[in-house]
């Protein structure tokens, strides 16, 4: 392995069963494929599941890489129904961000693949997409009681 820990060569002494030296050797790069996003969300409190349904006037959002990045921005989260703010790196892995919908409705947070790189300049590959569904009903009909 060499000092980087990202290559290593595999052999044998021989191959033929004859002892001598002239055996084979393999060289393998061991450098990690491309960084994957996960999305997840609270409303504050509690985990809110991809695919729920609530009455949340935001969502928090965690974005966890499975590599380390230093140019994951808010320019690459794509989102429909909504907006995204408060934009802050926790870690070169956890970023977070506040959404807001902007109706009752559908909504949805993704990150596309490309757009961020690890340390090793691999871009990103697409993010399974968070949806959500914001239902602002009982919030209406609360505040006419």
């Amino acid at each position: 392995m060499n000092l980087a820990g990202d290559r290593v060569a595999i052999g044998a002494m021989y191959n033929d069963g004859t002892a001598s030296d002239a055996g084979h050797v393999r060289i393998y790069d061991l450098k990690p494929g491309a960084p994957i996003m996960t999305i997840t969300a609270t409303d504050g409190s509690n985990a809110v599941a991809d695919g729920a349904t609530t009455n949340d006037a935001t969502l928090t959002l965690t974005f966890t890489s499975s590599a380390a990045t230093s140019n994951f921005a808010a320019s690459d989260i794509t989102v429909s129904g909504g907006a995204i703010s408060n934009f802050a790196a926790t870690s070169s892995t956890v970023y977070t961000a506040t959404f807001t919908p902007s109706a009752a409705g559908a909504t949805t947070i993704d990150v596309a693949a490309n757009k961020f790189t690890n340390s090793d300049g691999i871009n990103n590959a697409a993010a399974t997409q968070f949806n959500w569904t914001y239902d602002n009903v009982g919030q209406l009909f609360l505040r006419s009681l």
